[in-house]
């Protein structure tokens, strides 16, 4: 829309193939194309992460680009068309609601890694924050945990570290 050139495009649902020079492609698990929605891209890539996560298997949906090439836009998405972390939350609710038997605890914590420097995005006083092993697993030291009893109260969270 903005008239840059695509120098990219996506050959079928594994290849992707260089505008100019079409022997030159990259081979993908999934590629998705211009005209995919966001919603398609978390069902497909991303769903059934969040699913396993609530079954207690550890999950990343990890997004990574250059600069401008979509990265908060697919996570965050907008009002009509919502992306990936409020499809997440609003499903990972859904299994707590449809999951009567079964008691949940759920705390989120929001932090960027820029540089290979970990930031806490919802405490700002949490700079270069340090990744730690222990019997229980990998954290970060130091990261603030909210617990959230609503997919509102999660998202309000996730809202206030991108300020």
């Amino acid at each position: 829309n903005k008239g840059d050139e695509v120098a990219w495009y996506a050959d079928g649902d594994n290849m992707v193939r260089n505008e100019y020079n079409p022997s030159i492609a990259y081979a993908f698990d999934k590629v998705f194309g211009p005209a995919t929605t966001t919603r398609r891209v978390y069902d497909v890539a991303a769903q059934h992460v969040v699913s396993g996560a609530m079954e207690g298997i550890n999950g990343t949906v990890f997004a990574y680009g250059v600069t401008s090439s979509g990265k908060t836009h697919t996570m965050h998405g907008e009002q009509k068309s919502p992306g990936i972390i409020p499809l997440a939350v609003k499903d990972v609710f859904s299994i707590i609601q449809d999951t009567p038997g079964r008691e949940f605890l759920l705390r989120v914590s929001y932090l960027e890694i820029y540089n290979e420097v970990i930031n806490d995005l919802l405490d700002p006083t949490g700079q270069n924050l340090r990744i730690r092993e222990d019997a229980q697993g990998t954290y970060v030291e130091g990261i603030k945990e909210e617990v959230v009893l609503s997919p509102a109260h999660a998202l309000s969270l996730i809202a206030s570290g991108e300020g």
